[in-house]
């Protein structure tokens, strides 16, 4: 089996488990966000584009989940998807308190949020179709959390809408951590109401300094502690002595200490 085709099978697998525990509650949205607010998270968005600075910890990754990723919530209450148009939206169908598809979110522990974006085609007076992100925590009886939501809110015809997020990925359930879901829905499914894919707006961050030090030479109050302390948590550097622990943070670094930190930080390896 290929790894892409196992990597499908394993996450659908996940989605029907999760879909049977939770194909009894009635989920509940959160009120439409203003239009005003939308319009102020598209705007910092193309001031982040024209920054210089974007690279590393500053800006700007992007996960995109397009239409074809999405499947039901409740398999045996909620229609299924349908092709809407030639050029890839898609249009939903069916449900009980509406029409809702979620689909996985892909992101690395310690990512920092920034945007909740959607692709649509509204041509509804009325209604709009919108987007929430999701925080699921619990095991037997999973419990939700809405981080943010964008919608279609005030913008006819095909678009692209943007709301602001702040958090950080947490991909660890043993330990208080969340699975994170984007959830489509609409209240009055029709082909006026279309989706063609949903962009989460992330960078890297470097994680919290810990409460203690590593080294006697870093301490806490150290202007650097934080990055030296990120360094030795991601097995970069050990430092330059090991009794007493030192790292020797004025030392000049050599062409080979270099090699060693860039090549661990960037995760270099041979191709095969």
């Amino acid at each position: 089996m290929k790894p892409s085709v196992r990597l499908w099978t394993i996450a659908g697998a996940f989605f029907l488990g999760l879909s049977q525990v939770v194909s009894a509650q009635a989920f509940s949205h959160p009120l439409h966000p203003d239009p005003a607010a939308q319009l102020d998270a598209a705007r910092a968005q193309r001031a982040r584009l024209e920054s210089p600075n974007q690279f590393g910890t500053n800006c700007c990754q992007i996960l995109q989940i397009p239409a074809a990723y999405f499947q039901e919530i409740d398999h045996s209450a909620t229609g299924y998807t349908s092709l809407g148009t030639s050029t890839g939206y898609v249009t939903l169908s069916g449900g009980v308190f509406a029409a809702e598809v979620w689909a996985p979110v892909t992101l690395p522990s310690g990512a920092a949020l920034d945007f909740l974006d959607l692709y649509f085609y509204d041509n509804d007076a009325v209604n709009d179709i919108c987007v929430d992100l999701w925080a699921l925590t619990g095991t037997s009886s999973p419990s939700y959390t809405v981080l943010a939501t964008t919608c279609s809110t005030s913008n006819p015809g095909f678009g692209y809408v943007s709301n602001l997020i702040s958090g950080t990925i947490d991909n660890d359930v043993i330990d208080g951590g969340a699975q994170y879901v984007v959830v489509m829905y609409d209240f009055a499914p029709s082909s006026d109401l279309e989706f063609k894919a949903v962009d989460l707006w992330w960078h890297r961050q470097v994680s919290p300094a810990p409460a203690t030090a590593t080294f006697n030479d870093v301490p806490t109050n150290h202007p650097f502690f934080q990055f030296v302390e990120a360094l030795v948590a991601s097995g970069i550097t050990a430092g330059c002595q090991a009794s007493p622990p030192l790292y020797c943070p004025d030392a000049p670094l050599t062409r080979k200490q270099m090699a060693a930190f860039l090549s661990k930080g960037l995760g270099l390896y041979w191709p095969f």
